[in-house]
C-alpha cells in the first residue's frame, strides 16, 4: 500500500472518530486550559497525533486514547507556559513587576 493510500485510509478512520469524540475531547481540554482558542489548537493537535499513530491504534479504545493524548498535550502546554514566566531576581523585583510597590 502506498503512502497516499495509507493516508486516505487513516483519514477515513479519523472522520468517524472526530464526529464521535471531538465534543468530549474539547470539553476536557477546555476544562484544563480554560481558553477556547488554545483549546481549538490542542483539539486539532490531538487528532493530528491520532492520525500519525492510526496504524498502531487499531482494536484499541479510541476514546481513551484521544483523552489521554489531549490530556498530555494540555500538560505540555501548561509546562511550556510555566517555563516562559520570567523569574524575578529578588522580592522587590517581583513586587515591582507585579505593580505592588508604591509609586
Amino acid at each position: 500500500m502506498s503512502a497516499s493510500q495509507t493516508n486516505r485510509k487513516n483519514l477515513e478512520v479519523l472522520k468517524p472518530l472526530f464526529d464521535a469524540h471531538a465534543s468530549q475531547v474539547l470539553a476536557l481540554i477546555l476544562h484544563l486550559v480554560k481558553d477556547r482558542k488554545q483549546a481549538d489548537v490542542l483539539l486539532e493537535d490531538t487528532f493530528v497525533q491520532v492520525h500519525q499513530q492510526a496504524g498502531e491504534l487499531e482494536g484499541k479504545d479510541a476514546r481513551q486514547i484521544l483523552l489521554r493524548i489531549a490530556h498530555s498535550l494540555c500538560l505540555q502546554e501548561k509546562a511550556s507556559r510555566v517555563r516562559e514566566i520570567p523569574q524575578a531576581d529578588s522580592d522587590e523585583g517581583f513586587a515591582e513587576s507585579a505593580g505592588m510597590l508604591p509609586v
